[in-house]
């Protein structure tokens, strides 16, 4: 999906939101990085290998915190003006020594210099080049 506004400007993943399965998640100056609804038990939503570039320091995930139905994330990169994100309502480094399963290999940054993030998108629309 391509949105932009208030809540996001993107390059995004369609409905699985994972890079490994559709075209590009470089995910651009979002106020939060997804939004999600309860789902049932092997109806989860999917958020894995994205770079989510955020104007603020909320992953945005308040539903799909817990089972049934809960998020399954990690491998994921945030970058927010402070370096800081919270899950969950808890900072990311706390949301993930909570439980093993919570956003697992996943790190935030500070936001990078638009060439930085004009680069990710670059490679993922048309690969690196050698």
């Amino acid at each position: 999906m391509w949105g932009w506004g208030q809540r996001f400007v993107a390059v995004s993943c369609a409905t699985t939101y994972s890079c490994g399965i559709l075209v590009c998640c470089v995910i651009r100056y979002v106020g939060i990085a997804l939004s999600v609804c309860s789902t049932l038990d092997n109806h989860e939503d999917v958020f894995t290998g994205n770079k989510a570039v955020l104007t603020g320091s909320n992953v945005g995930l308040s539903s799909g915190c817990q089972a049934p139905g809960k998020a399954i994330m990690g491998q994921n990169s945030y970058y927010t003006p402070d370096g800081t994100v919270k899950e969950c309502g808890s900072s990311l480094a706390k949301w993930q020594k909570a439980d093993a399963s919570n956003d697992p290999g996943s790190t935030v940054a500070v936001t990078p210099e638009d060439s930085v993030i004009i680069g990710w998108a670059r490679d993922k629309l048309i690969g690196t080049q050698h």
